[in-house]
């Protein structure tokens, strides 16, 4: 599902919170029933998170580390050597993305459009992760820039910030309608097409 804490019963409470948040609501949802459904006492609970709201906070930063691990570079590799590398580590990172929804497309349709939605903390949150994830391609145009791979008139930062907006359009339809709305392989060739030609990002190779 996504990372829980170290603890063993904090991970159990952890994944409770997840498996009830995301099956009847999250204001639906009290520390009472979270304790119950990890086989904990509703004190044992405090013993690890403040409140419900601590929970969801946990969750939230859980999930911006799994979404940026798939937008970053790989950790000690290299920056691309050559416009074919460039335009290959762009296009595993967007499939990385793409894939990681889609493989959890209901616990992420919870993550976009209901915790979100919990509070301005939530809401920022989320904002946050976008930003992030959006200032990850950024650097990677930045690279492409000064290898002279990418447009230099293009706006890295719009480029940044195009690129997680097309990741989130197209994997839409998984959240709301379920895994098998989305061919990862596809949406990930429509996605890096736009980005890099249809946006005139890469000049056509000397």
């Amino acid at each position: 599902m996504t990372a829980t804490p170290a603890s063993d019963r904090a991970s159990q409470l952890y994944a409770a919170a997840v498996e009830l948040f995301m099956a009847n609501g999250y204001r639906e949802v009290d520390v009472a029933e979270i304790a119950a459904a990890a086989g904990a006492s509703h004190g044992t609970f405090y013993n690890y998170f403040r409140n419900k709201r601590d929970v969801l906070t946990a969750i939230q930063a859980n999930t911006e580390a799994e979404i940026l691990a798939t937008v970053s570079p790989t950790e000690g590799a290299p920056p691309p050597a050559a416009r074919e590398d460039f335009i290959a580590q762009f296009q595993l990172r967007i499939s990385g993305a793409i894939a990681y929804f889609v493989e959890r497309a209901e616990f992420m349709a919870f993550i976009a459009l209901t915790a979100a939605g919990v509070d301005d903390a939530a809401l920022a949150a989320t904002l946050t992760t976008y930003q992030r994830a959006a200032q990850q391609f950024t650097r990677l145009f930045e690279h492409g820039r000064e290898q002279g791979w990418v447009h230099r008139d293009l706006d890295l930062d719009v480029a940044g910030q195009a690129a997680v907006s097309a990741i989130i359009t197209t994997v839409l339809p998984a959240l709301v309608g379920g895994a098998d709305e989305v061919d990862v392989e596809e949406a990930t060739a429509l996605c890096t097409n736009y980005l890099l030609h249809g946006m005139r990002g890469l000049p056509q190779p000397r």
